[in-house]
């Protein structure tokens, strides 16, 4: 399936309680927001979408600062406080925002 179809059916329906419970709102992170400002959110996000996305396309990623793998070393030989990250898979150091195929999450 389809992720832009995903998106079409959830605004449609949204669109169709809207028009029948105009004041129902939804709990999202402590704010309150109302079922239009969600067909908003969700018709902007549908435009930036890749037209061929779907659902089996999709994978989870871990990036390094939450992987499990990514642990501070000391570099050998400097001077005391001298330290960097790197994923002790392959000790290669990335950028905490970094991601690979073998990024796991922390426990």
């Amino acid at each position: 399936m389809k992720m832009s179809d995903v998106f079409t059916s959830t605004i449609s329906i949204l669109k169709r309680y809207s028009k029948e419970y105009p004041e129902y709102t939804f709990e999202v992170e402590g704010k309150t927001v109302k079922i239009k400002d969600l067909v908003a959110a969700l018709t902007k996000l549908l435009g930036w979408l890749y037209k061929d996305l779907t659902t089996e396309t999709i994978e989870r990623i871990t990036r390094c600062y939450d992987c499990q793998y990514y642990k501070k070393y000391k570099k050998r030989g400097a001077l005391k406080g001298q330290s960097f990250y790197a994923c002790s898979i392959d000790r290669v150091k990335h950028r905490p925002d970094f991601y690979c195929a073998n990024g796991e999450p922390k426990r």
